[in-house]
């Protein structure tokens, strides 16, 4: 009995001793996984929804920038003046706190002490740990993103333009608005909306129209209309009709002066032909058309002599002459003394001269202007100009004396 007794005592006495030595080599099993596990990040931990369990510590800097490459290729649409634009976050200069993120990583291993560690491992249970990033501005980056997008956005404002159609009437053709993406206010946009991670996958960013500053969109009706007439079986037209062509389309804005000679001369230009032994003969004819087509138009005269001669095609004293003899110039000038801009139609049309001025229906303020001419002598003449309003004389200007000598 005593025999089988202390049998008994020594088989459980290495029993002891074996379990004694499995607990010591489970221990010295853990602790090394505990000091191997110290340069690698704890199992069950997350960055948002990435799992970084096991990753070295050395490498986590590296793996906080995979994460961030993955996080910031999500695409956005842009809205600006109409148009969408798709763009990375990353394009537009979007980061994540990554110095933060690795700071708390380093920071929550550290502060995990061995027997949480030795807890971990002996149950094979780790407790969820997971860090929320948060999206930030690489401020420099979306500036100039936005400068880019601007080149893409921004439409170059164009004035628009007057057109004459076959009738001869004029009509405007309406400017191209120009757009000018605002950077400053987008910038704020853009940032504000990445304040947290649920933001905005569709962004409207703000810009301004943009227009030309055209007066010639105030030009609305033709104030007046004078003719002369010809004979088309002579090569004088050519002379006429050449010479039309060179004042035709002409713009005065608010202030400007007409000259018929920088518009028409020197009477060599291409199209201009001999008739009666002078070049460019029948260009004054054109003048006077103008001269007759301005006074009914209400504008100022600056420089108009008569001929020597009383033409055919006008009445005394309303004619214009224009000649250039060597450098001496006589030239016919008047000036828009309108606040709207002033477009002179000229051409040749079954055998008469034609010259249109148009201008905005307020041009003259509601006067309609006549021209007399008044016979004083033998081959002299008095002009005038009178204003009429609501059927009522309301001016009354004298344009001059004009004397012929044959």
């Amino acid at each position: 009995m005593k025999k089988h007794l202390k049998k008994i005592s020594y088989v459980c006495m290495i029993i002891s001793m074996l379990l004694f030595s499995v607990s010591i080599y489970m221990n010295y099993q853990i602790d090394k996984q505990i000091n191997e596990e110290r340069f690698f990040v704890l199992e069950n931990t997350y960055i948002g929804e990435y799992d970084i369990s096991r990753t070295n510590l050395s490498e986590l800097k590296d793996t906080i920038l995979e994460i961030e490459d993955d996080i910031l290729s999500q695409k956005i649409t842009i809205l600006v003046n109409d148009n969408e634009y798709d763009f990375s976050l990353k394009e537009v200069g979007i980061i994540i706190n990554k110095k933060e993120l690795e700071k708390m990583i380093m920071d929550y291993e550290n502060d995990t002490d061995y027997f949480s560690r030795y807890n971990n491992i002996s149950s094979g249970e780790y407790e969820k740990k997971s860090f929320d990033y948060r999206y930030d501005v690489d401020q420099l980056v979306m500036y100039n993103f936005l400068l880019e997008l601007s080149k893409k956005t921004d439409i170059k404002a164009k004035k628009g333009k007057l057109s004459m159609n076959s009738n001869k009437e004029l009509t405007y053709i309406n400017e191209v608005v120009g757009f000018s993406l605002d950077i400053k206010k987008s910038f704020e946009i853009l940032k504000n909306n990445f304040s947290n991670t649920n933001f905005s996958k569709q962004i409207e960013l703000i810009g301004t129209d943009v227009y030309e500053n055209d007066k010639l969109k105030l030009i609305n009706k033709k104030i007046s209309s004078f003719s002369t007439s010809y004979d088309t079986s002579l090569r004088r037209k050519y002379n006429l009709e050449t010479a039309a062509g060179y004042i035709n389309g002409t713009i005065l804005y608010p202030g400007d002066t007409f000259s018929f000679f920088s518009k028409a001369a020197p009477f060599n230009k291409p199209g201009y032909v001999y008739y009666d032994g002078v070049l460019a003969n029948g260009v004054c004819q054109v003048a006077t058309t103008l001269y007759n087509a301005q006074l009914l138009a209400g504008l100022k005269t600056v420089t108009r002599y008569n001929h020597g001669k009383l033409p055919p095609y006008v009445k005394g004293g309303l004619d214009a002459t224009v000649a250039q003899v060597k450098t001496y110039i006589t030239d016919y000038k008047f000036q828009n003394n309108f606040k709207y801009p002033v477009y002179v139609s000229a051409y040749t049309k079954n055998g008469k001269v034609v010259v249109d001025i148009w201008s905005n229906e307020n041009a003259t303020n509601g006067i309609v202007y006549k021209t007399e001419s008044v016979k004083i002598g033998y081959l002299s003449f008095s002009a005038y100009r009178y204003g009429y309003k609501d059927g009522k004389q309301v001016s009354k200007e004298y344009l001059g004396n004009s004397y012929y000598y044959q």
